[in-house]
């Protein structure tokens, strides 16, 4: 709800910015060159609070795919890791099942390439099937993927951050 009421509230404070920004008269249309100079001066305070406003809507909308797709990943993940624990916590030792769970916790933890390794079905694999990915999705371990989330979470929160600032500057100003 409060993304939606922002990215609202960005759109119309950025549709306004534009809507100033192409209604200010041109300078032949402007007598004294005082007044000129003050046009001036709000036409390009304008544009560049406008293009700072704009440029940060990319880089959100830039990262916003991967943040919510990593944000699920690690998620399922977590779950899922918890759950091949708790499986392995009640295989005896000679059973083939052991080895999967383990291969499993692996790939998760520390990754490697299931193609180099022995030839087991993965549990992860039938897991993540059935958590509603494509059979063969691996986005990464849950190391890097919370690395990588957080990275994206420091970049995102960045972008609002100096958007926010623009609009707030922009509100001061009317």
């Amino acid at each position: 709800m409060t993304a939606t009421v922002t990215k609202n509230y960005t759109i119309t404070t950025a549709e306004q910015m534009q809507a100033e920004l192409s209604s200010l008269p041109l300078d032949e249309d402007i007598p004294t060159p005082r007044e000129r100079d003050r046009v001036a001066e709000r036409r390009q305070n304008l544009s560049w609070r406008l293009t700072m406003v704009r440029n940060n809507e990319r880089v959100i909308a830039k990262y916003e795919p991967e943040f919510i797709a990593l944000t699920k990943w690690v998620a399922d993940l977590t779950r899922l890791r918890e759950v091949i624990a708790a499986k392995l916590l009640y295989v005896k030792r000679n059973d083939p099942e052991i080895s999967p769970l383990r291969y499993s916790l692996m790939k998760i933890d520390r990754g490697f390439d299931p193609y180099d390794a022995l030839p087991v079905r993965f549990t992860i694999d039938d897991l993540l099937v059935a958590a509603g990915y494509e059979p063969g999705t691996w986005y990464g371990t849950l190391p890097w993927a919370l690395r990588r989330l957080e990275e994206l979470t420091k970049r995102r929160a960045a972008a609002v951050k100096e958007r926010e600032q623009a609009l707030r500057e922009y509100a001061a100003t009317e």
